[in-house]
């Protein structure tokens, strides 16, 4: 069951290029009555973040909770299947509670996460990154076998990593043709659990790829009808298998 879910999230998050408007988060943690966390920072000056939810959304995600990150728990994570961790700054005791979540069976997935987090997610940095890139999703593994081996361009900036023991979902491709030695996606086993790294912001790249340079548009100007064109998946099934893994 618990296979199921990881491949159901990693299938929907490679086709989910999507974005739409930002919902404000909680100021206080919520009451735990979902299976997925969004964590969120109103400290933070990236402009993205505001997306998260409704990407989630978009695509279908409607069990979710959503607490900032400066409110978290280790014993507010462990009621929760999975975690969506955006593009934030950790401190050394934040990254260490993310990584006790992982170890203990949580699912951690994250887009362009701290690089405090790389030995969670199975990779070493290389210290560099490749901006307005391409990737390529790797077909040849369990999560990604009914997708598209193509590359597709992403936006923004990806981290350069080697794989340390995760498996590569999609590569980075310096251009439609070159591949590198770095995974854009990957996941990776860590302790009980499962991290999906995802090397560039996901968020940035499809408010880029499907509303053009933000800063000639005003922040929250982006709506769902501009997505209505992109291929959707239902994400019920990954709801449901959430919830039966927690009654287990």
């Amino acid at each position: 069951m618990p296979g199921r879910i990881v491949r159901s999230i990693c299938l929907v998050l490679l086709l989910c290029f999507l974005a739409t408007a930002a919902e404000p988060a909680w100021a206080v943690l919520p009451t735990p009555n979902q299976p997925i966390l969004v964590v969120e920072d109103f400290d933070s000056t990236d402009k993205y973040l505001d997306y998260v939810p409704e990407l989630l959304r978009t695509e279908g995600l409607n069990g979710l909770n959503f607490a900032q990150l400066s409110e978290l728990t280790a014993a507010f994570l462990s009621n929760y299947d999975a975690i969506v961790l955006p593009h934030v700054t950790l401190t050394t005791a934040q990254a260490t509670m993310f990584q006790n979540y992982v170890n203990a069976g949580g699912t951690l997935v994250a887009f362009r996460p701290d690089l405090k987090l790389a030995n969670v997610f199975g990779v070493t940095s290389l210290g560099t990154t490749l901006a307005e890139g391409w990737l390529k999703i790797n077909t040849a593994t369990p999560y990604t076998t009914a997708l598209e081996a193509q590359a597709m361009k992403y936006h923004g900036t990806a981290d350069r990593y080697t794989l340390n023991g995760a498996t590569a979902l999609a590569t980075l491709y310096t251009d439609p043709t070159t591949a590198t030695a770095s995974p854009a996606v990957a996941i990776n086993n860590f302790g009980t659990g499962k991290a999906i790294l995802f090397s560039f912001d996901l968020t940035q790249s499809i408010v880029l790829m499907r509303q053009g340079n933000p800063a000639q548009q005003p922040r929250r100007l982006v709506h769902a009808a501009a997505f209505a064109d992109v291929p959707r998946q239902s994400l019920g099934p990954v709801l449901e298998r959430c919830r039966r893994r927690r009654a287990q």
